[in-house]
């Protein structure tokens, strides 16, 4: 990195915005995003070849920044071809190759050169451009998480890859994005090269064949693949014979307008062969492994679509942005004998929509689901207050959840579940509809417990509706700061409190725990966003919901009786006895595989790596002859734990060793590590290990140390072999 010679890209627009900042967008370098004048003044540092390393010392002395900031920077900015590196050969001759073979698709106007600077400098002033997050040099900062992506389409994906940069940074993910297109013979090669942990599939040309080749309106066929389901088919075949990583497809925006109005009816219309495409799509999905949807349609429509998609000013087949129409070369405008309104006016017709918002739109749905299916920062608790948030005012005070005076049957036959109660009622639903996904219930209210056991009682009509106490796996009702209850309940739960989401409708406890407890996710600000909060949250979805996440909340509260009773007994020993421990182990249970993938995504105490495997390394684990994925599933007389273990071993190398917190104390890793080294043993003279510390797995640390082995490198072990006589 600091041998790099680098100079500042010939080839983006680099606009002032009203606000200060500056709008830098290329075509090119398939990027769009705005900056702070401290990052445009390192790439005018750039003006002229330097080497990083000479350079970088004295500028953050000068500028009094942060030298590692400013290097973070500069990796981006190489990284998006912002600044060029010189070692990558002549700039204007890959750029200029790109260029022919880009407007091979997409002409430019005859004669018109390639130009870094200057055709859209007027329309970039206006305010539409202003309101993207910009990027500062603090954004350059290291994340928590580095995932490659690669985006295989064209325009749509093109323009949107710096949005989804941002936005994926704003989440703690350093997001580096590849851009790969279907008609490109090599893309296997591509993606071989690249090693993306996920595809996303964004709009395939296609779409014109679909519009225009479309079934008549008296169309019947509901069951034969549309012209675009029958290419994504044939995209998705080819793609999972060169790389199992999951892969996002996108569905299509149904259109807002028709050619022929309310005449145009039918499987065949306009907008329904659309419709019936994605849901086409959907069941595409369902027939291949690690294959979801990115619902672009849901999304736009969420959203109000009249001011973010270009069917409402001039194209039924595009399928794309009112962004785009503002990309037009100014050289065009001779098309029109120079005469134009101005582009102001389209900001007037479509109701002051920025032009970027279509691009963060769809940015937020592909981001979400990179979350849920990698699983990153997953929250496993949702930890919520009484008075106020689940039910009005304080128990003590009304003397029940809801008022007991309502007539009769008021609740089920007039509507009244429906009306004020039903801002509360959408709550406890979507809690419910947590506790299904696997996520804990637990519930902190400043309180008397005895009164507020006295009064948990719902009128007639609403109880099989509501939470009661028994829905939460513990709960601390007294008068104790809610910060100290959190910790005791993330210690009670064996969870770190950075997998814990508060809900509380009081300002101040929210407040007091955003500044005590700044890694816990809090909300409550606004009553009527609770619900959708909860529902829509990325880190509250997991990909898989699987048998022991739908029982995690009865296997939870059984584990902590058994802490109850074990703190209780005199003679632990004795007591781990009268549990009547059953361990089963397995290899390569392929039925199990969304469980083990859960396992080691989830796990971070009791895990010797914190590796988060894909489903696809997994599978070739157990199919490997020389590899192998152990399972242990665990119960006792309180309960039946499931798949809480899992061993990933090659060759002679335990690479992972993961296993839920449920069942730790129960000694159940001993048996487990003892059956496979045993395994290993009768093939291997040398069995290694690793063990990579962090700052959440110390349960693990003395895992290996117990069963004989020694260190020999950093995070490497291996098991001491006793000297022969």
């Amino acid at each position: 990195m600091l041998d790099t010679v680098a100079q500042r890209s010939k080839y983006f627009f680099a606009v002032p915005l009203p606000t200060g900042n500056v709008l830098i967008d290329s075509l090119f370098l398939a990027l769009r995003l705005v900056a702070t004048p401290e990052v445009v003044e390192i790439l005018d540092e750039f003006a002229e070849p330097r080497r990083v390393g000479d350079w970088v010392d004295g500028f953050a002395a000068r500028t009094h920044r942060n030298r590692d900031a400013v290097l973070g920077a500069v990796t981006q900015l190489l990284a998006q071809k912002l600044l060029w590196n010189l070692a990558d050969g002549d700039e204007a001759e890959r750029i200029g190759r790109f260029a022919g073979e880009y407007f091979d698709r997409n002409p430019l106007a005859e004669g018109e050169a390639l130009r870094p600077i200057g055709s859209m400098h007027e329309r970039r002033q206006q305010v539409l451009f202003s309101r993207p997050v910009p990027r500062d040099l603090a954004s350059f900062a290291p994340l928590a998480h580095a995932v490659t992506v690669m985006l295989i389409g064209h325009c749509d994906a093109e323009f949107g890859m710096d949005v989804l940069r941002v936005l994926a940074r704003d989440h703690n993910i350093d997001l580096h994005l590849v851009l790969g297109h279907v008609e490109d013979p090599a893309l296997e090669q591509q993606i071989a090269n690249e090693r993306p942990q996920m595809l996303i599939v964004t709009t395939q040309m296609v779409k014109y064949s679909l519009m225009s080749d479309a079934p008549g309106p008296d169309a019947t066929a509901l069951d034969a693949d549309t012209v675009y389901v029958a290419k994504a088919r044939a995209i998705l075949n080819r793609l999972r014979r060169c790389t199992p990583v999951p892969i996002l497809l996108h569905n299509l925006q149904v259109p807002t307008v028709a050619p022929l109005g309310r005449s145009d009816l039918g499987l065949g219309a306009h907008k329904t062969r659309v419709a019936l495409t994605n849901v086409q799509l959907e069941a595409l999905a369902r027939t291949f492994e690690d294959v979801r949807v990115v619902d672009v349609e849901g999304a736009l429509a969420l959203h109000g679509k009249r001011g973010l998609v270009d069917d409402t000013y001039g194209s039924f087949q595009h399928f794309g942005s009112l962004g785009w129409i503002v990309q037009t070369p100014e050289s065009f405008r001779r098309d029109v004998y120079d005469i134009a309104p101005p582009w102001n006016r389209l900001a007037d017709a479509f109701g002051e929509r920025d032009v970027a918002e279509y691009d963060r739109i769809l940015a937020t749905e592909q981001l979400a689901n990179v979350v849920s299916v990698l699983g990153l920062d997953q929250k496993k608790c949702v930890i919520v207050d009484l008075d106020g948030t689940l039910w009005p005012g304080v128990l003590a005070e009304t003397g029940s959840p809801f008022s007991p005076d309502a007539p009769p049957r008021h609740f089920e036959e007039e509507g009244g579940g429906w009306g004020y109660v039903g801002l509360y009622r959408g709550v406890h639903e979507a809690l419910r509809c947590l506790k299904s996904r696997g996520i804990l219930l637990a519930c902190v209210s400043k309180n008397d417990e005895s009164v507020v056991r006295a009064l948990w009682r719902y009128p007639a009509g609403l109880e099989s509706s509501m939470l009661t106490l028994q829905d939460f796996v513990t709960h601390r009702i007294n008068w104790d700061e809610k910060a100290d209850n959190l910790r005791s309940i993330a210690a009670e739960l064996n969870l770190s409190t950075s997998s814990f989401v508060f809900v509380d409708d009081n300002p101040l406890e929210r407040e007091k725990i955003r500044q005590f407890l700044p890694d816990v996710h809090v909300i409550g600000d606004n009553p009527f966003a609770i619900r959708w909060e909860l529902l829509t949250n990325p880190y509250l979805q997991p990909a898989k919901i699987t048998d022991e996440a739908r029982r995690r909340s009865d296997m939870v509260a059984s584990q902590i009786e058994r802490e109850r009773l074990r703190t209780s007994a005199a003679d632990q020993a004795a007591f781990l006895a009268s549990l009547n421990i059953e361990c089963t182990i397995a290899m390569d249970a392929v039925d199990d595989l969304d469980r083990i993938h859960e396992l080691v995504s989830r796990t971070n105490q009791f895990n010797t790596t914190t590796r988060r495997y894909q489903k696809a390394e997994l599978r070739e684990l157990m199919d490997g002859d020389t590899s192998a994925v152990y399972t242990l599933r665990v119960n006792d007389r309180l309960t039946d734990y499931g798949l809480v273990g899992v061993c990933c071993v090659r060759g002679a190398e335990v690479e992972l060793f993961a296993m839920s917190c449920r069942v730790i104390g129960l000694g159940v890793e001993d048996t487990f590590l003892s059956r496979v080294l045993s395994d290993l043993s009768a093939r291997y003279p040398r069995i290694t290990a690793k063990y990579i510390p962090t700052d959440r797995n110390g349960p693990a640390r003395n895992l290996l140390p117990a069963h004989g082995f020694v260190p020999v490198d950093q995070h490497a072990w291996a098991l001491a072999r006793p000297t022969p006589a």
